[in-house]
This record gives C-alpha cells, sequence and structure tokens, in this order.
C-alpha cells in the first residue's frame, strides 16, 4: 500500500563516512551525481515504477523518488526494489544471519574478526558471528554456488581449513598472518601458507544462530554483499552523497555512501515467501528415470536461481514434471511469482506452469522457453485452503526444464 505525504522524522546525518566512501570514484553518473540510478520497484498493492530510495527510518518507512514522483511506502508493504549483484570472487565472510559480506581478512584473534569492506570500510566482527571465510571461491558460477552451500552446512565443534587441493583439516585456528595460517589439528600444529587456504570454517557449535523475527530486509550492495539487516537508515541531505547505516540480525553496524545500495526486499512484513514455508507435499514423475527434487531458494540443479544476468536470493526451483503443495492460511489472498526458466539451461528448456487452488486450475502458463524474460502472475487463493504449483513438459520432453518460481510468494 502506497502511503501519501512525506512528512515521518527522518534520521540525523551524524554518522561518520568510512573512508573508503569518502571520494567515490566516478563509477557511474549515478555516483558522480550522488543519486542511485532508477531501478524497479515492486509495491504489494498498486503497479510497478521504476524508482530510487531516497529515505528509509527506523520504522522500515521508505521514502522513493521516481517515475511517479514521491512515494512512501511501508516496508512491510514493499515487494522489493532494485536487483541485488552476484560478488566478482572473494574473499566473502558468510555471517551466521545468513548474510554475505564482500571483505579482505585483516586478522583473527580471539573472539573477533577484523575485515575491510570495500562499501562498508573497516569492520570488527564478534568470531560467534561468524560462519565461514573463503578466502578463494571456484570460479565457475556452478561450482561456487554449491562449495558456498556446503561451507555454510558444516556443523560440529572443530575450526576447519578448506585447501585449494580439496583437503579439509579440522582443529584450532591459532593466528591469521598476512602470509600464513597458524592451526593445530589432532596431531599437532601446523603452518599452512595462506595461499593455500581456500576457506576457513569456524567452529559451527559456537555461533549464534537467531531465529529471524519481525521485520527485516534483505539489503544488497554494488559490491555484491547481500546483508540481512534489522534496521536500514538513509537520511537525506543537502550533500552531494547521502549516507546510510544498516544493522544486521547478527550485530554488524556499517555505513556506506546511499549510491552502493542497489537491492531492497523486506522480509516478515505482508508477504510470506513459499522458499521460507515447510510444503505440504511434493510429487516429481520422470520423464524416463531421473528424479529431481525441488530447491528453495535454489534451482532445481542446487544453483542459485538466475535469469539472464539476474540473480534472485528467493525462490522456488522445480523440474518437469512436479507438482509442489503449500498450506494456505485464511489470511492469504493471492499468489504470485515471476516464471522462467533458470539461466542454467541457456536458451534451452521448455516448460509449461499451473496454479491450483485446492482442485481447480487458477492459472497457466504459455510454454515457457530459456532465455526468455521472467513473466510476472498474480493469482487468487481467496477461500482456498492448498496451493499448488504444477511444472509440465512442453517441447523436447523433459531437456534442461529447470523451472524456476521466482520471488515465490503468499500475500497477505
Amino acid at each position: 500500500m502506497l502511503l501519501p505525504g512525506t512528512s515521518w522524522p527522518l534520521p540525523a546525518t551524524s554518522w561518520p563516512l568510512p573512508a573508503s566512501t569518502q571520494a567515490p570514484a566516478a563509477q557511474s553518473p549515478a555516483a558522480e551525481t550522488g543519486a542511485a540510478s532508477l531501478a524497479d520497484l515492486v509495491p504489494v498493492d498498486g503497479p510497478r515504477s521504476r524508482a530510487r530510495l531516497v529515505a528509509a527510518d527506523a520504522a522500515w518507512k521508505l521514502s522513493f523518488a521516481g517515475e511517479q514522483g514521491s512515494q512512501l511506502v511501508a516496508a512491510a508493504d514493499l515487494a522489493w526494489s532494485g536487483a541485488p549483484r552476484e560478488p566478482a570472487g572473494g574473499p566473502l565472510v558468510m555471517l551466521a544471519d545468513g548474510s554475505l559480506l564482500v571483505a579482505n581478512l585483516e586478522s583473527v584473534g580471539r573472539e573477533k574478526l577484523a575485515v575491510e569492506s570495500p562499501t562498508l570500510g573497516p569492520l570488527e566482527l564478534k568470531l560467534s558471528d561468524v560462519a565461514a571465510v573463503a578466502l578463494s571461491p571456484p570460479g565457475s558460477a556452478a561450482r561456487r554456488d554449491r562449495w558456498l552451500d556446503e561451507l555454510r552446512a558444516v556443523r560440529g565443534d572443530t575450526d576447519e581449513l578448506w585447501l585449494d587441493n580439496g583437503d579439509r583439516l579440522k582443529g584450532t585456528l591459532k593466528a591469521v598472518r598476512p602470509e600464513a595460517i597458524e592451526f593445530e589439528t589432532e596431531v599437532g600444529p601446523t603452518t599452512l601458507e595462506i595461499a593455500r587456504v581456500a576457506a576457513i570454517v569456524f567452529n559451527p557449535a559456537l555461533a549464534t544462530r537467531q531465529q529471524p523475527h519481525g521485520l527485516r530486509a534483505l539489503v544488497g550492495l554494488a559490491d555484491g554483499s547481500l546483508l540481512v539487516a534489522d534496521e536500514l537508515l538513509l537520511a537525506p541531505t543537502k550533500n552531494k552523497h547521502s549516507l546510510a547505516k544498516v544493522t544486521t540480525a547478527g550485530g554488524l553496524a556499517g555505513q556506506f555512501s546511499a549510491v552502493e545500495l542497489v537491492y531492497l526486499q523486506p522480509l516478515g512484513g505482508r508477504v510470506d515467501y513459499l522458499s521460507d514455508l515447510e510444503p505440504q507435499s511434493y510429487r516429481h514423475i520422470p520423464f524416463l528415470s531421473a528424479a529431481w527434487p525441488f530447491h528453495a531458494d535454489r534451482s532445481a540443479s542446487g544453483r542459485w536461481l538466475r535469469t539472464g544476468d539476474r540473480w534472485w536470493p528467493k525462490g522456488v526451483g522445480m523440474h518437469s514434471a512436479a507438482r509442489l503443495t503449500y498450506d494456505l492460511k485464511p489470511e492469504h489472498e493471492r499468489f504470485e511469482a515471476e516464471l522462467a526458466v533458470d539461466a542454467e539451461a541457456g536458451q534451452r528448456g521448455s516448460i509449461i506452469c499451473r496454479v491450483y487452488v485446492d482442485n481447480k486450475e487458477r492459472f497457466v502458463s504459455e510454454v515457457l522457453r530459456g532465455g526468455a524474460q521472467p513473466q510476472s502472475i498474480s493469482v487468487d487463493v481467496r477461500g482456498g485452503k492448498r496451493v499448488s504449483l504444477i511444472v509440465d513438459f512442453a517441447d523436447r520432453a523433459d531437456e534442461l526444464d529447470f523451472a524456476d518460481w521466482l520471488a515465490a510468494r503468499l500475500v497477505r
């Protein structure tokens, strides 16, 4: 719901700007003018438009300026704004709250991790808030996606070093120097050249894993960082560069030039993402013998959800032919998603998507093919008990039929 007027109190602009953003390089017209370029603005209700975020306060009230003039939108009433960017490489700091931070590792103490972010500047993190540091992620997207997921999935009660030759050492991290890492293994201490270490996993048993609650948002930065933010403050100023401040669920707090903010996707508002819900049932019918699972926030093959050069943090990946069913709540009014064949299929793959509410078909797509732009859908689910997502074969049987239900959501 769009809110009229622009009169709420806004945060002061007293935060110091980090050194890394005091004199931004002329990377784009937006950076030169101190204003982010217009991007997609997708409210829960009402038409989509192009706009840029110009202010945000502690109550998650957002002010946009763009094609429709000035708009105030409560974060709970926003589906998303902008588009996230993927990190170009590493190092990547993986936080226990699910955040991904592009930053160089500076030092590791007994309880603190010091890093240098190109956007947020120097940061000091609690080790209990850090899951892992990916020093040298694989170059290919397919390998990197699965490798990062494996890093985040590690459980146990020791630190781990993942080496560039595939070996994994368990033990206790003692020290990190610019050229080497000291590590205590079960058979004694060892020192390894830091160039040989692909990743450091910090003792998962000591990690602080908070249960998500309340309104929060995915905040994407131009360097490829994606932060799970409990708070985002953006105060408009008369200075050339507006200033933003972000605080994550895990306690990271940083400030940055607002032109670096490229994506905002609220969580915990009027939208329930299917990838955050437990399905009622799932069934896949192979064309021959290959059986495919579904994945939350990943494609059917387990990779990040992508269309063209766009990464989608939220969604559901399936493969033809399959049916995935979720229970509805009385307050759910619409099911919405962006339908596409995942970029993994290239120009191949062809599917037909259907949405059933209980036993009645409420939507059927035309044939969707690889390389095509996502199709936006909105389906009335009022009065229903279950919603089912169905992916059928189209051309060439099930060849590369990677169906993406991007940002699949139930609207209250």
